[in-house]
């Protein structure tokens, strides 16, 4: 298919329309946004701006004035500062987006990066804490914030945008600064391969920079960071060459640019920083750097998730932080299905998307509590009959463990390792909620053991 021509990018205000009006997937879409007035792209002050960067990445400026001539290299020497007066680092949301920097996320598909993207942005722009468990976190002002999808048409993103705000419950003032703009109208490539090598596509960068500026953006998202050049995704050179000029641009607009980045295939490995694909250079050039995984049937059996439902949870975890301390703390989210209401009856019903919410990992107590609930009362009744009646050991290792009451009420392998991890769960939870007590008494030996009873009544 013959590439779209390339056109100077204009950036586009999100503007409300009523979610139930949108037309269901596979049907046309009519247009939602309003074009932006031309003559904005006029100014002057953005557009020198613009060359600025455009010449820098092209070629050194001459400086011939007085005859001086500017040398290609040169050495400058530091001057001591009061470290009270230097400007603090700007962090524009988090410790993730910093303006005048490039951060990078890294992401397997699939998992819901861009859904991911779409509420940090409706944060931003509402300032509300939407992505904070214990509802903290709001901004002390509201950004303006771009988003850029080189992957979906602009119906499906606005289904996106349109089933957070309803999850959130955000009015339509609330996302005022919001711009979206989607690959399939318009390019976003700022650097090209050809047979003459690596070519500058000036016209799209100098708009890049007067949209951010004219329109006072404080953070562009980029979903994906492939969609915006086309040289060879392993040629470290290159990727160096376009992800330093997003970090030019990032500089000399005082915005914070987000690349969203694909993970090459891991079948189902917990991912790491080294796992991004393509060149490493990315990384390299990048400030901040975070990792979006999966839940694994590990830490769904830790938290109590049922199995069918952990695809649904995954964690960010940073996985490069050049300004801030560097941790392994795992922030978790969890994907709702959200309706839109744009259906009609049954012959065509109404299309549900996954939008991004806070989920906090329970305690081991929590876990259990919610695993217990799963227990029915005549289960229940079984496990504290057969406690009652026969002497059962506390520990996990004992042929005459607790654990394995709780399996036989519930139907479970007494040889299957995770249907042995639920029932310590339960067992846990049961003891936790004080419906067993662990009590000393003595076997046939004489020796104090721990033993699991139903409460005395």
């Amino acid at each position: 298919m013959p590439a779209l021509p390339a056109k100077p990018f204009t950036a586009t205000p999100f503007v409300f329309k009523d979610p139930a009006s949108l037309p269901p997937i596979g049907m046309t879409a009519e247009p939602i946004f309003e074009e932006m007035d031309s003559e904005i792209l006029k100014i002057v002050r953005q557009s020198i701006a613009a060359r600025e960067i455009v010449e820098a990445e092209a070629s050194p400026a001459d400086d011939n004035e007085a005859g001086n001539i500017r040398p290609a290299f040169a050495l400058t020497p530091y001057v001591p500062q009061d470290p009270k007066t230097l400007p603090r680092r700007e962090f524009a949301f988090g410790t993730h987006y910093i303006r005048k920097y490039v951060s990078v996320t890294v992401s397997p598909g699939g998992l819901g990066k861009t859904s991911n993207s779409i509420v940090e942005a409706l944060a931003m722009v509402s300032g509300k804490p939407l992505l904070s468990c214990g509802g903290d976190g709001g901004l002390s002002e509201r950004l303006r914030v771009a988003l850029f999808n080189g992957e979906d048409p602009r119906d499906e993103m606005a289904r996106r945008i349109e089933a957070a705000r309803l999850h959130y419950k955000l009015k339509p003032e609330d996302i005022e600064g919001l711009f979206l703009d989607v690959g399939r109208e318009q390019e976003l490539v700022v650097l090209e391969e050809t047979r003459k090598g690596i070519d500058l596509r000036q016209p799209i960068v100098e708009a890049v920079v007067e949209h951010i500026m004219t329109n006072h953006i404080d953070v562009m998202i980029i979903d994906p960071f492939v969609s915006t050049h086309r040289v060879n995704e392993n040629d470290n050179g290159a990727i160096d060459r376009v992800a330093k000029l997003w970090g030019q641009i990032a500089d000399r607009t005082n915005c914070s640019i987000e690349l969203v980045h694909h993970l090459r295939k891991l079948n189902d490995k917990e991912a790491t920083i080294d796992d991004a694909r393509g060149a490493v250079s990315l990384i390299g050039a990048a400030r901040s750097v975070r990792l979006l995984n999966r839940m694994s049937k590990e830490d769904a059996r830790a938290a109590g998730v049922p199995s069918q439902e952990a695809s649904s949870h995954f964690y960010i975890i940073s996985g490069k932080a050049n300004m801030t301390k560097q941790d392994d703390h795992r922030t978790w989210r969890k994907l709702e299905s959200v309706g839109l209401g744009n259906g009609e009856g049954l012959t065509r019903p109404q299309d549900h998307v996954g939008v991004v919410t806070p989920w906090r990992f329970p305690s081991k107590g929590e876990a259990a509590e919610t695993i217990v609930n799963e227990v029915t009362p005549i289960q229940l009744d079984q496990i504290v009959v057969r406690l009652r009646n026969q002497t059962s050991a506390f520990a996990r290792n004992s042929g005459s463990w607790a654990g394995f009451h709780v399996m036989d009420a519930l139907g479970l392998n007494r040889e299957d390792k995770d249907g042995r991890d639920k029932a310590a769960k339960i067992l846990a939870g049961l003891i936790a909620d004080g419906t067993l007590v662990v009590a000393q008494e003595e076997d046939h030996r004489r020796h104090k053991v721990n033993v699991v009873r139903p409460r005395p009544e």
